[in-house]
């Protein structure tokens, strides 16, 4: 017997003994209870601290909820009378409530918008209330209506600053019923947005990894991302649905143009998500209809909220979604460009470029030809890319991780379904 059959064979007996995945499901719940318990006693501390003495009833009521979830989570992932799985739905309804307190505590202290995104997304939205085309606006006269300092506008590296709509059509036309009704400060949006994606998370992973799911969107720049103004949350829910009809096509593709229809970050996707969808058909027989199926809807839904603009300029629409791509924006992120942020060696612009496109089709090829080793990866191989760009944000990366666990769930599901199906020597 060869080690790889020494260790199949060490997986069976411990799946027999340990009752298989139902075993792992049951601790997994348990452990994902304790950390969650852990995690929000920490994130609502750290609430506590920064907060007003006086903050209110609201507020304080609040972090005596989030403090009595985390006491409660722990001492149920240590009791024995209930199965822990049954109780695993604590873990996001624990991270929803975390979202929501550290959400108004977040804008008690700060009270205004803190990008410039989020003020000309809503600033597009008050324009195209009055019949104006906002990808032909200067935006800038958003920044002093909502009391934007001057420190988080996108400076450009030949001077000036980003003053236009940058972004597809979604990414306001959310806001224009709330605009319309007069509602001033539409971060709720995104709270909702979050919350959402929590409980989307934790129903689309599979089991045993279910339990864990929702605390890939508690981590504390996320936490601070949502009432900070950041958007990007707003597109995690649609992609999340298209992940899980993906074998819907014309469901999973009409998701997928909502998703897009919000930020251009879920275009980063689509030709790894072709290759796989490509390779997943031709492995099961089905031909190119599924394929056909998924571009074409999503290309409706894509084209129902932005094919307005488009038709009524499409030279500044393409100019302007274009932006975040090739623009002219100052470098700044976390990823490679830090070499030139921090100007150690004096590299042009252009090498991110062509190290983004290297990259990107170098992951295409070894896709397809290494697809059954690369298909649980297709989902997390944006935010590779992104490390290469001269923009590399943070919110470029962290979005990402829902769908890495939902990948992560259904590697080990199926293997442990091909592992125990597998003769035993």
């Amino acid at each position: 017997m060869d080690l790889g059959e020494k260790l199949r064979a060490a997986w069976k007996s411990a799946a027999s003994e340990a009752g298989g995945i139902e075993h792992l499901t049951e601790l997994f719940s348990r452990l994902a209870l304790l950390f969650s318990g852990c995690w929000v006693l920490a994130l609502v501390f750290l609430d506590w601290v920064r907060s007003p003495f006086f903050a209110g009833v609201f507020l304080t009521a609040l972090m005596l909820g989030g403090f009595a979830l985390g006491i409660v989570n722990i001492a149920l992932s240590l009791q024995a009378w209930v199965p822990a799985r049954r109780l695993a739905l604590f873990v996001p309804i624990s991270v929803a409530y975390l979202v929501v307190v550290h959400y108004f505590v977040f804008v008690h202290l700060v009270p205004f918008y803190g990008t410039d995104g989020m003020a000309y997304s809503h600033y597009s939205a008050l324009l195209l209330l009055q019949g104006r085309n906002p990808y032909t606006e200067n935006l800038a006269p958003a920044l002093p209506f909502f009391h934007i300092p001057e420190f988080y506008v996108t400076p450009l590296e030949g001077g000036g600053i980003v003053s236009r709509q940058t972004y597809p059509a979604l990414s306001f036309l959310l806001y224009v019923p709330f605009a319309a009704a007069g509602i001033s400060d539409l971060r709720f949006l995104a709270l909702f947005a979050h919350v959402l994606s929590v409980f989307l998370v934790y129903r689309i992973t599979p089991p045993p990894l279910r339990a864990f799911a929702a605390l890939t969107l508690a981590l504390p720049d996320q936490l601070d991302f949502t009432p900070g103004s950041v958007q990007d949350i707003l597109w995690v829910p649609p992609l999340l649905l298209s992940m899980y009809w993906l074998d819907r096509r014309r469901v999973s593709g009409f998701f997928y143009g909502i998703a897009s229809s919000i930020k251009p970050l879920p275009w980063l996707v689509a030709p790894f998500l072709v290759v796989h969808l490509w390779e997943r058909d031709r492995s099961q027989n089905h031909g190119r209809i599924g394929i056909v199926q998924f571009v074409a809807s999503a290309g409706v839904s894509f084209l129902l909220f932005n094919g307005p603009f488009i038709a009524w300029d499409a030279r500044a629409w393409f100019s302007g979604v274009l932006d975040p791509f090739f623009g002219q924006d100052v470098p700044l992120g976390p990823g490679l460009s830090i070499l030139s942020q921090s100007a150690w060696f004096p590299i042009p612009r252009g090498f991110y470029l062509v190290a983004v496109a290297a990259v990107g089709l170098g992951l295409l090829l070894t896709e397809r030809l290494e697809h059954p080793r690369m298909q649980y990866l297709v989902w997390w191989l944006p935010a590779i890319l992104m490390f290469f760009a001269y923009r590399s944000l943070q919110n470029y990366f962290i979005y990402w991780y829902p769908m890495a666990i939902v990948s992560l769930g259904a590697w080990f599901r199926e293997g442990a379904i091909r592992r125990t199906d597998a003769p035993v020597a």
